[in-house]
């Protein structure tokens, strides 16, 4: 097995250690888990002899050179059982994105709202986009025409759902708010 690519950023002596055997499990339903077993990784002995210049003897470096092999191969399981898990993580949050998506839309077509005739969705429009507030809103375009700090309601409230802007586009009374030819938010708005 090829040499990890792990590099410590700090002393091996900081690294927390467990006491006692250490089980993950990786699966609750058939209980599969991977093992590690503390004493059989003697990590005080490393640190004295990496501390003090210590050099193995012929017999203790074979036996620390098998050592070393046998940790890269639970270091490769950890890698091989780690990209398992991120993918599973991975195909998990898309599914959770998609049910999430999935409850948006029954809260959406359940809501309140969407159980009021359209005669007052159009009146609550109207009172939204033609009123004072508007008005004050194209005043503000008018002497500021490149501060923009406010959306047009019409626009707005046409770009919440496709039933909403079918509404709001064949109903005119809602675009009366909108000045004359010249004013520039109006292709400003229009654009975005």
């Amino acid at each position: 097995m090829e040499s990890s690519s792990f590099t410590l950023s700090h002393s091996i002596a900081q690294i927390p250690l467990p006491k006692n055997c250490v089980s993950t499990c990786i699966c609750e339903k058939c209980g599969y888990s991977i093992q590690f077993n503390a004493r059989s990784h003697n990590l005080r002995e490393i640190i004295e002899h990496t501390r003090s210049g210590y050099t193995p003897t012929s017999s203790e470096r074979v036996a620390y050179l098998g050592m070393l092999e046998e940790t890269r191969h639970e270091i490769g399981h950890c890698e091989i059982e780690l990209r398992r898990l991120r993918e599973v993580t991975q195909k998990l949050e898309e599914q959770q994105r998609f049910l999430q998506a999935y409850e948006a839309g029954i809260k959406h077509i359940t809501s309140p709202i969407q159980r009021l005739p359209l005669e007052i969705l159009g009146l609550i429009f109207q009172y939204v986009c033609c009123g004072k507030d508007t008005t004050d809103i194209l005043n503000h375009y008018k002497t500021r025409p490149y501060e923009v700090t406010t959306r047009l309601p019409t626009l707005d409230v046409s770009s919440v759902c496709s039933r909403w802007h079918r509404f709001v586009t064949s109903t005119p009374i809602l675009w009366t708010s909108f000045g004359h030819e010249g004013d520039n938010f109006v292709s400003r708005d229009l654009n975005q």
